[in-house]
């Protein structure tokens, strides 16, 4: 699909992420006691929603269904980003000077060996979005210390991997004090105390990572994002939010672990 309107984008209960999509034509006798196209959807046979139609032309709408207990913000005005690669919409936040995408990337590498679903499960990519290598982030672009970081990598045109400055700029500026950073961007569901209070929109939920190896760890108990900042020749900088933890934690990873990635508008 061609980039194109979002018509559609809010919770409804029980169904998940809905699917399928099948545009429903009117008859001529119909259209003539003024009833247009619609756009309808359906879940396990049956009719969710229907979008009534002005225009004929479908190309490029993206509608998007959400469960209703999905830990978003109500007061926060997002915005939305449609990824032209797959065709998937991702909510967007803008805390302060920044605007970040506010849910997990979820695109899959070409050619690479990465962009893992927790346990190789899609239902978890779903709710977490996809664990990525630092190589399959930044996509053979050198490592970035500047903010912005220039670094396009894995994201969507016009969006880039943040560099680890700019993590800094989101925790320490934007939403001083640090300490409480944590607890701040940090989701309101799955977390365990303290339970995140989300007040920025941010929405960080606990994805876990992948090892090298192939094992993964900690889903549904902690959550890491990579940086366009590289460590050294095997290491890069992660940002890490943990169980029980107020703060934001800035460390190093191992650049063959799968990590979550958040992108920042350019």
């Amino acid at each position: 699909l061609a980039a194109g309107t979002v018509v559609g984008i809010g919770p409804i209960v029980g169904i998940g992420h809905a699917r399928s999509l099948q545009r429903q034509q009117q008859t001529t006798a119909a259209r003539s006691q003024g009833i247009v196209d619609t756009l309808r959807f359906t879940w396990q046979s049956k009719v969710v929603a229907r979008i009534p139609l002005v225009n004929p032309d479908t190309t490029g709408i993206v509608v998007r269904f959400e469960p209703a207990n999905d830990g978003w913000n109500p007061s926060i005005a997002y915005g939305n980003l449609y990824d032209a690669r797959d065709g998937q919409v991702y909510r967007t936040v803008k805390i302060g000077p920044q605007t970040w995408m506010a849910e997990n990337l979820n695109v899959k590498p070409i050619g690479a060996d990465s962009g893992w679903f927790y346990d190789n499960l899609v239902s978890n990519g779903l709710i977490y979005g996809r664990l990525y290598t630092w190589n399959a982030v930044m996509d053979g672009v050198a490592s970035s210390t500047s903010s912005p970081s220039g670094v396009q990598g894995i994201c969507p045109m016009g969006w880039h991997v943040p560099s680890d400055p700019e993590w800094t700029k989101l925790i320490d500026t934007t939403l001083a004090p640090s300490a409480t950073a944590g607890t701040r961007l940090k989701a309101k569901v799955i977390w365990t105390s303290p339970i995140g209070k989300d007040d920025s929109g941010f929405r960080v939920l606990p994805a876990g990572y992948r090892e090298g190896t192939g094992t993964f760890y900690s889903g549904g108990s902690s959550a890491d994002f990579w940086s366009a900042s590289k460590y050294s020749e095997t290491f890069a900088f992660r940002r890490n939010f943990f169980p029980g933890g107020t703060n934001v934690n800035s460390y190093v990873g191992e650049m063959a672990t799968g990590y979550s990635v958040r992108c920042l508008l350019d």
